[in-house]
């Protein structure tokens, strides 16, 4: 069995480095995405101060700084590896090899908990038949491929770790003889560890911490109700897991937090996590040892179930300096955080800043699209790349693996329909999280394979007819992931050449404005950018950033680029302390921004009947494109008068823009001068201007019109946005090579 499961390993390692082209470059590695830089960033910082990460991050936020919103262990985790393979001081590109491979590892590895998980409820050959189907599974690959070394790999491993360790509970084996010792705690702690290392990678894993709360509680009352069978054993299995989870936690808490002031929330890694477990593990105990109380009396059930409920009240006092009042006032205290500006919470305490989410942000975010509908009517062809028609027929699957009498007790399959509502939902509603899906997909097809193959069986067909009977059957359930993943390798980091050089140009140019991997650092100065551009420039440049995907910034980088007056724009970068500001075409993303925060495309844009957008008189005398068509001087000089304090330093050669009458390079630095420099041209780094071919995207006033091109790997999604999402949502369009500029991530996860 094991040269199988190791087969398939290596099966799906292959598949997760498709990609590896475009990430392995001879000038160094490229990343998947802006999340993927900033796990980078991490790491860096994490090896610095190994084994801790800093929570606070002085380079984003500036010049207030910011806390990160990710726990702090899947970055821990690269680092170590990369200590292990390059000692105390590893080179750079060690550092960036390991952060590149490491995801494809980590997701190949998922494959063995899916065997698991699949053998203890479905039996050995669907067990291998579903990790098999992880090794292929579209949207898992997506997640965990070479290049993108962000958490959300390292979620499903441990979550499939958890599910598996649950179902290997020996309460759950009545024919087994009795376990003890380290036969029964085992498992327990195993799927402790396996929660609580969850939650230290994502926040969000308290979903999976519910999950299995609800199943315990399920196959629990299922077990009550049949009189043969014991109910304290699975009760006591549970509240030692849950026990071990909470305790684990606080601990593993306590240690990342030490000497950290952190706001209580669940949008960011706080105490809240901590605080939240505690609260379910309680809720569970309590409920298990009323069920036992009621059928086997209350002194069994005080007896197997008493000292948890001991161990968790004595939690929950050491507990109360961290603030735990309880699962109301917990709350509250996070969601007084939701939809303010990042500005409101950072100017209200000097001392520790949180992380927020402005509403309009939140809505121009691809990633937050249902995947249903990603445009706003019932589309399901994203949902048929990255999962496949299994996502539809789940339903029924689970009713027929629930209602068949042979195959696992049945308190062990109601993990499945906790699992598939859980996960469910969160993809249902945010297409980002279509990886949690993945693994489930993968089990699921595996009974609808095996029921095919019993099916066939019955009707007494031959074993080549009942084999042809399956093979039918999973060639129509993966076909389109199967396309999707053929589309995979075309094309798949989304930072465009041009800007990756300017970003490159702007630490060569720039002073250093202080150490990049000190938590305690003041950076002399910050940079302002489009707020996706954000995470790149804080990686690539080694530049403080104002705004970034992190959801920090988002108010003053728009306000910056929609400024009206020159005045307007330098009173906003003089408070955030920016020296630099680094552009390239965004008109489109600000038409969407612009729409979503004010209700109207009026009065700098336009849309006609089929949403193409439209650029209106008044856009010219913005600062943004004073500053980007004109180089810091004047679309139309009888409107307005040049900028005074900024001076073009850098311009980047690529696929040049043209927009009203001018031809201008894709990507371009400024920098802010004290001195007005009225009268003088801006200055120019070459003396010629290398640009490629033009592509022109919008209608400018004063300039040609044309249709929009093709997108760039990294175009814009808000111009999909205004368009009826049609480039965005092309049939079996991979999501890497999607027009979208907008992949940051959700504040959940």
């Amino acid at each position: 069995m094991w040269p199988i499961l190791l087969a398939l390993v290596l099966a799906a390692l292959a598949f997760r480095f498709l990609p590896s082209r475009w990430v392995f470059q001879p000038d160094g590695v490229r990343f998947y995405d802006s999340d993927s830089y900033y796990h980078m960033r991490r790491i860096w910082m994490c090896l610095e101060h190994f084994p801790r990460v800093p929570i606070r991050d002085p380079f984003e936020n500036h010049p207030f700084g910011g806390v990160t919103m990710w726990p702090p262990l899947h970055d821990t985790v690269i680092a170590a590896a990369i200590l292990a393979l390059g000692g105390a001081h590893p080179s750079e590109n060690l550092v960036e090899e390991v952060g590149a491979v490491a995801p494809a590892i980590l997701g190949a590895l998922a494959v063995l908990p899916i065997y698991l998980i699949g053998r203890r409820l479905l039996g050995r050959r669907e067990g291998i038949v579903a990790a098999a189907l992880m090794a292929i599974q579209p949207a898992h690959v997506l997640y965990s491929a070479v290049g993108r070394p962000d958490q959300h790999v390292t979620e499903i491993l441990l979550s499939g770790a958890l599910y598996a360790s649950l179902l290997g509970f020996r309460s759950f084996d009545l024919e087994a003889s009795p376990a003890s010792g380290w036969g029964r705690w085992r498992p327990r702690i195993a799927a402790a560890l396996a929660a609580t290392a969850a939650v230290l990678v994502w926040m969000g894993s308290l979903l999976f911490v519910c999950v299995a709360a609800g199943f315990g509680g399920l196959a629990l009352l299922s077990r009550v109700g049949r009189t043969a069978r014991p109910s304290e054993p699975l009760a006591e299995d549970f509240a030692a897991f849950f026990t071990l989870h909470v305790v684990t936690l606080a601990a593993g808490t306590r240690y990342l937090l030490a000497g950290m002031e952190v706001e209580n929330t669940y949008v960011s890694f706080s105490w809240f996590q901590a605080h939240f477990s505690l609260l379910v593990a309680a809720a569970f105990v309590v409920g298990a040892t009323t069920l036992v109380a009621v059928r086997s009396g209350a002194a069994r059930a005080l007896r197997a179930l008493g000292p948890h409920l001991a161990i968790l009240a004595v939690t929950a006092v050491l507990l109360v300096p961290t603030e735990l009042g309880g699962t109301l006032s917990t709350t509250a205290n996070a969601l007084r955080h939701v939809n303010k500006t990042s500005h409101e919470v950072a100017s209200s305490d000097a001392s520790h800043h949180l992380l927020s989410y402005n509403a309009a942000w939140l809505r121009s975010i691809q990633e937050y699209t249902p995947l249903l509908y990603p445009g706003g009517k019932l589309d399901p062809r994203w949902a048929l790349d990255y999962v496949g028609p299994i996502l539809f027929l789940a339903p029924l699957v689970i009713v027929w693996l629930m209602a068949r009498r042979r195959g696992a007790p049945r308190e062990m399959r109601w993990l499945v329909p906790v699992w598939a509502v859980a996960v469910g939902a969160m993809a249902l509603s945010q297409v980002k999280y279509v990886y949690l899906v993945s693994s489930l997909a993968a089990v699921l097809l595996a009974d609808l394979l095996g029921e095919v193959r019993a099916a066939a069986g019955k009707i007494q067909l031959s074993e080549s007819v009942r084999s042809l009977a399956v093979a039918v059957v999973a060639v129509v359930m993966l076909a389109p992931g199967l396309r999707y993943l053929s589309h995979f390798n075309a094309g798949y980091v989304d930072l465009p050449e041009n800007e990756r050089a300017a970003l490159l140009a702007l630490k060569a140019i720039t002073p250093d404005p202080g150490s990049f991997v000190a938590d305690d650092a003041v950076p002399s100065y910050g940079v302002m950018t489009f707020w996706d551009l954000g995470n790149y420039t804080l990686y690539l440049a080694r530049r403080p950033v104002v705004a970034n995907n992190n959801g920090y910034g988002f108010d003053d980088s728009i306000a910056f680029f929609l400024a009206t007056t020159e005045a307007e724009a330098i009173a906003i970068i003089d408070r955030r302390k920016v020296r630099y500001a680094v552009l390239s075409d965004v008109t489109a993303d600000l038409a969407t921004v612009h729409e979503l925060v004010s209700g109207s495309l009026a009065p700098y844009f336009s849309a006609d009947a089929s949403r193409r957008l439209k650029v209106q008189k008044p856009f010219e005398g913005l600062v943004y494109p004073r500053l980007f068509f004109a180089d810091a001087g004047s679309i139309d000089p009888t409107v307005t008068p040049p900028l005074e304090h900024f001076r073009l330093v850098y311009e980047a050669a690529g696929p040049a823009s043209a927009a009203f009458g001018r031809i201008v390079a894709p990507t371009k630095i400024f920098e802010r001068v004290a001195e007005p420099r009225s009268g003088l041209p801006a200055w120019r780094p070459a003396p010629e201007r290398r640009f490629a071919r033009p592509s022109p995207r919008i209608s400018a006033v004063a300039g040609p019109t044309s249709d929009p091109q093709p997108p760039t790997p990294r175009a814009n999604y808000a111009y999909g946005h205004l368009t009826g999402l049609g480039r965005c949502c092309r049939f079996a369009r991979p999501l890497a090579s999607c027009p979208s500029r907008v992949t940051s991530r959700s504040p959940s996860r």
